[in-house]
């Protein structure tokens, strides 16, 4: 999961962050994001893995939306900056 990010962000020329779950003590993707299901062409849909939440932390300040993964360019993986 981390070292997903960090390739994300190296591609699109941001600087690291820390990446953490969002609720990592439930064990289960954010009520959210249990309707996102990631599978293969060649899995069946009992091998798909849920959706999940993850915080980024920047050192500095990033503008935000910010989208990363492979499907990006339809609006998934979207985070965005808290309200501060």
């Amino acid at each position: 999961m981390s070292a997903d990010v960090s390739a994300e962000l190296g591609y699109r020329s941001r600087p690291p962050a820390f990446v953490a779950r969002a609720d990592p003590a439930s064990g289960v993707p954010d009520r959210w994001a249990r309707d996102f299901r990631r599978y293969r062409l060649a899995e069946r849909l009992g091998q798909s893995r849920p959706g999940l939440g993850l915080y980024l932390e920047f050192a500095e300040n990033m503008p935000g939306p910010l989208l990363l993964g492979q499907l990006s360019h339809f609006g998934y993986g979207v985070f965005v900056p808290e309200p501060g």
